[in-house]
């Protein structure tokens, strides 16, 4: 889990450092950063945090259902006599 929210943090200030570093290069130059590069920057950075939720949400339901097994093999072995 730490690792995972170590790539949220890390993707988070990826973001937020090439936001601060295209404005501060438009202001002094005068110029845009490619539309391509940022387009290109933000959707490995959404895949990979898309990722990392799907990782996420399935160790949650993969948790759930084994819960679920246990609790009836548990109700099925106190029922037999």
């Amino acid at each position: 889990m730490r690792y995972m929210k170590r790539i949220v943090a890390l993707c988070l200030v990826a973001i937020f450092a090439y936001t601060m570093t295209a404005v501060t290069v438009q202001v002094v130059t005068g110029q845009e950063l490619s539309p391509t590069l940022t387009d290109k920057f933000l959707t490995v950075i959404g895949t990979e945090l898309c990722a990392v939720a799907f990782i996420k949400i399935s160790e949650q339901l993969f948790k759930k259902k084994k819960k679920r097994r246990k609790e009836e093999t548990d109700v099925a072995e106190t029922e037999i006599p």
